[in-house]
This record gives C-alpha cells, structure tokens and sequence, in this order.
C-alpha cells in the first residue's frame, strides 16, 4: 500500500504529511493495520522511533530526518515516545 502524501510548505520548509483520507474501507484499514504490525517488530502494540522510520520510508518514501521526526512528534499526540495504532490510523484520517 502506497499512499501519496501531500507538502505542504511553511516558510523555507518542506513538511511532507500523509493526505487525510476521508474514509478508510475494511480492506485499507487491514492493509495499514497489517504494515504497522509488521514494523512492531517487538509486538508491544506501538512504534518506538527506530520502527516508525522504517514505516515512513515504507508508506512514504525517503524523507529527511528533520520531517521524519517532525512527523513523530504530531503523530505521538499523547507525548508517550511510542505511537499506537489509534494514533497512527488517526494521521491517516480514521481512528
């Protein structure tokens, strides 16, 4: 599953961020639900840093760090340093 995201530019910067989708069918949301589960390599039900980049540059591409970890932050919307499914489905449109 590729997802094309969208830039978004705030002053000299170039933020990539994931297009929010308007809704996710069953088939999508087990795709996601699949590759966020093949990133948690631990199997603790969240993404620390290391796996999240993987992800990104999975679902993404090949982003800078600098908005990898930009994307991190907004993501972790609990501020708990690893990211849970919800939050993680929630970014991409639907929790």
């Amino acid at each position: 599953m590729h997802i094309r995201p969208v830039v978004v530019k705030t002053g000299s910067i170039s933020q990539k961020v994931v297009a929010k989708m308007s809704e996710l069918t069953r088939n999508e949301l087990d795709a996601l639900r699949a590759t966020f589960d093949k990133y948690d390599r631990n199997a603790n039900g969240s993404l620390n840093w290391d796996e999240f980049c993987l992800l990104l540059d999975e679902l993404v591409g090949d982003i800078p760090l600098d908005e990898k970890s930009l994307a991190f932050h907004l993501v972790d919307s609990n501020h708990t340093g690893v990211i849970d499914f919800n939050e993680f489905s929630a970014w991409w449109g639907r929790r």
